[in-house]
């Protein structure tokens, strides 16, 4: 299945949400109650818990609150206090929530104040100072969108642009003969949705600035659904039915050629396309043996030896959860990445929907619109969920691909149920099954990542 490269430049800034990237002193700020209310400040302690440093986005204006940020960038460990102010008119309790955003996750910074006031002081404030009609206005400026088709590259006309935001009204646009559609936006962060008539809607979240210029959304075209009609002779049956496992999409492993190698030991990038790869590993305890999670971890430091600065790497692990092992970090911090790769440790049992959900959604904060996009899952394919969760996940996988998000097997043992749902994943996902129980494995990863992301001329 031919890749889209939905493209979206504002996700190359972004990186995965972290689960405690950054610490709360605490989760909200207790007025109590006020008498003499004079918008009296709140403050919150933060600490950046990554190993990346961090900056505050900036935030949307808002006519009651007004959020004092640190300038500058946030070391590891360090920490630094935010100022908060709340403006109102109502007396009585309020429970505000202000959503902040930093640079390297996609969750929510969320402060929140609450108190009741029970009187103003003569010189408090209804409004924020800093907030106008006009004001407002000065802080927007004019963003361009651009819809087309996936395939024939032309414009989409008429297609619908709605930008969400927290403490701001929606946004919407809708795309002229050129497929464009300009809108007035603040600086910010956005959860996007694009529709358009006979093509699959694309959500996708990310930040919006000036420098980034025009936005262009690749939309792939839909079949149109048949009817169905119920006769009295053919009955409805609720009972499902299997749909048959889609024909195998394997590509062949491409022969090494000349230069594919550059002096540095990495790939060549005239060659090879950026890489943005997001590992999935099952790390239940059916992993722990010799064959399967130690060979694993060879594979993958043979992968990373020959990735580049232009490429990115994530980790998500899954047993009884999901989490995420390795933020997205450049292919160029190698030792980190060996350090982070010999650190993982089987245990527990696996609840493989979670894992796969999760490594979706980083791909997607940190789509490369004209690179390779891949998910790589490695398990044993001994997933403890439902009949229907599985059921469920393929669906996600097969809407992921439609995306543009590869999707990739690497599977361990013998089992023949666990084999076959392995395969479903990787050929809904337009992907290579991988089984590592046959012939040598450790340059399978880096294999199956020049098979997909080879320039094809």
């Amino acid at each position: 299945m031919r890749n889209m490269k939905n493209l979206w430049v504002l996700m190359l800034v972004m990186l995965p949400g972290l689960l405690f990237a950054q610490k709360l002193d605490k989760k909200a700020h207790d007025f109590g109650s006020v008498e003499y209310w004079d918008n009296p400040l709140a403050t919150f302690t933060v600490t950046n818990n990554t190993k990346a440093d961090m900056l505050f986005l900036p935030t949307f204006p808002a006519k009651d609150v007004l959020v004092q940020l640190p300038s500058g960038a946030m070391k590891p460990g360090e920490s630094t206090t935010i100022t908060v102010q709340y403006f109102t008119e109502k007396k009585g309790t309020f429970n505000r929530t202000v959503s902040l955003y930093t640079s390297n996750t996609g969750t929510p910074l969320d402060l929140v104040l609450k108190g009741d006031i029970r009187s103003f002081a003569s010189g408090a404030l209804t409004t924020c100072p800093t907030v106008g009609p006009k004001d407002v206005q000065d802080k927007m400026y004019s963003q361009e969108f651009q819809v087309i088709d996936s395939l024939t590259r032309q414009p989409i006309v008429d297609a619908s642009i709605k930008l969400s935001a927290p403490d701001i009204s929606t946004i919407n646009g809708r795309t002229g003969k050129d497929g464009v559609a300009v809108t007035k936006v603040f600086v910010g962060f956005y959860e996007v949705e694009v529709t358009a008539r006979d093509y699959a809607p694309y959500q996708v979240r990310g930040n919006l600035a000036p420098h980034q210029g025009r936005v262009v959304f690749e939309l792939v075209r839909v079949a149109p659904e048949e009817p169905v009609v119920a006769t009295i002779d053919e009955p409805w049956i609720d009972e499902p039915v299997e749909e048959p496992d889609p024909a195998p999409t394997v590509k062949p492993v491409p022969a090494i050629v000349p230069d594919e190698i550059t002096a540095d030991g990495t790939l060549s990038t005239s060659l090879f396309k950026p890489n943005n790869i997001v590992f999935v590993l099952d790390v239940s305890s059916s992993m722990r043996t010799p064959d399967k999670l130690p060979k694993l971890k060879e594979s993958m430091k043979e992968l990373v030896a020959v990735l580049r600065d232009i490429d990115y790497v994530t980790i998500v692990t899954f047993n009884k959860t999901a989490q995420v092992h390795i933020p997205t970090t450049k292919a160029n911090n190698k030792q980190y990445l060996y350090d982070m790769i010999d650190s993982l440790v089987a245990a527990s049992f696996t609840n493989g929907t979670k894992g796969v959900s999760m490594g979706y959604e980083l791909a997607l904060q940190n789509f490369l619109p004209k690179g390779n996009n891949q998910v790589i899952i490695s398990t044993d394919g001994d997933f403890n969920n439902s009949t229907d969760e599985q059921s469920n996940m393929l669906s996600d996988i097969r809407g992921h691909t439609r995306q543009g998000i590869i999707l990739s097997v690497v599977g361990f043992g013998e089992d023949p149920a666990g084999k076959r749902l392995m395969r479903r994943m990787a050929n809904n996902g337009s992907g290579n099954y991988i089984h590592f129980n046959e012939g040598d494995t450790r340059r399978a990863l880096l294999d199956e990542i020049r098979t997909q992301s080879l320039v094809m001329e």
